[in-house]
């Protein structure tokens, strides 16, 4: 059965939100209760109270009952929390943690595209390295190099006194 429960004498499991869950008279029990219990057997502690978390607690962290029994940790009303804890970055800024029982392995699991073999689609590959401004500068400068190349190369034209400097005859 789960980790940690409340049943009542007829071996009903109680709802988690009843007022049963606040009553310390009413037993815990579940694998975790019995895994702690066997520890605090082996070690020889004694004065082990098993007991819900507080009502504040619920009101500081209202979105997780984990976080919450979290925070009475982290206030010092509780000496421990018994469950299985995801640790997480928010939860660690409050208290620290032991180290894990157990691990969880996750999986993200996303659909795979479909390939797109076709030649337009290979074609258009050559353009992926740049943006579309970019590719219009590099095309923009290509034409202007060439029309200055042409425009330079040209010694019959009237030219401007760059060509002039740059061309000049005495070097030849």
């Amino acid at each position: 059965y789960p980790v940690h429960y409340k049943s009542n004498a007829d071996g009903e499991v109680y709802n988690f939100s009843g007022a049963e869950y606040y009553n310390n008279s009413v037993p815990w029990q579940g694998w975790m209760i019995d895994y702690l219990n066997t520890i605090v057997d082996m070690s020889g502690a004694t004065g082990l109270n098993y007991t819900f978390r507080t009502g504040g607690s619920d009101k500081a962290m209202p979105e997780s009952a984990y976080s919450a029994a979290v925070y009475d940790v982290g206030s010092g009303l509780s000496d421990l929390a018994v469950s299985p804890f995801w640790i997480t970055s928010d939860r660690l800024l409050i208290s620290p943690f032991t180290m894990p029982v157990a691990m969880d392995d996750m999986y993200l699991w996303i659909r795979e595209p479909a390939v797109d073999d076709s030649w337009n689609a290979n074609a258009r590959k050559i353009l992926n390295p740049f943006e579309p401004r970019l590719w219009a500068i590099l095309v923009g400068l290509v034409f202007l190099m060439g029309a200055l190349t042409a425009w330079f190369a040209d010694p019959e034209a009237e030219h401007h006194i760059w060509y002039d400097t740059f061309r000049n005859n005495e070097w030849k």
